[in-house]
């Protein structure tokens, strides 16, 4: 019985991320986040993940300085599952609550002024410890792009992780 009401929580919760989203504003690609430098907008996102998932992550980046933007750099922090609605609604306005990981990547590619380049950036579950035993929730995750030119402002998203398929 535990662990039925523990699943329904959890696809409420999803439905609200959804719904939620919307009413403030996000949808799955939101507006670019943009500095002087550069701009990044989130193009996929996965739709939920397990223990042993990959969070993969697709970005678009443009560089809207005068200079080529070298250096790039993806980092992504994934916080504190989401307990509850007001818990979800105060993600929404920024307050992401604790940090469990977070990583920074480094990208190759080098983009040249006034262009745009998709990238991809990825990072096992399995190599965050917290994941091997977390709870059914929803946890949010915040991606910042940095290069020579700048950082864009951070895409503030959420990830649906289930403990089983």
């Amino acid at each position: 019985m535990a662990r039925i009401h523990a699943a329904v929580t959890t696809l409420l919760l999803v439905f609200l991320v959804a719904v939620a989203g919307t009413a403030y504003g996000q949808t799955p690609s939101p507006t670019p986040a943009q500095t002087d430098g550069i701009q990044a907008s989130l193009e996929s996102f996965p739709s939920h993940l397990g223990p042993e998932g990959v969070l993969r992550v697709g970005l678009q980046v443009t560089n809207k300085s005068a200079r080529k933007a070298a250096g790039l750099k993806v980092q992504m922090a994934i916080y504190d599952g989401v307990p509850n609605r007001s818990s979800l609604e105060r993600t929404y306005r920024g307050s992401l609550g604790r940090s469990i990981g977070s990583d920074t990547l480094s990208i190759a590619d080098e983009i040249d002024p006034g262009r745009s380049k998709s990238i991809t950036v990825e990072k096992p579950l399995s190599e965050i410890g917290f994941f091997r035993s977390a709870p059914d929730r929803v946890y949010p995750v915040r991606i910042t792009v940095q290069s020579s030119s700048g950082a864009a402002k951070p895409i503030d998203s959420h990830m649906v992780f289930f403990a089983q398929p």
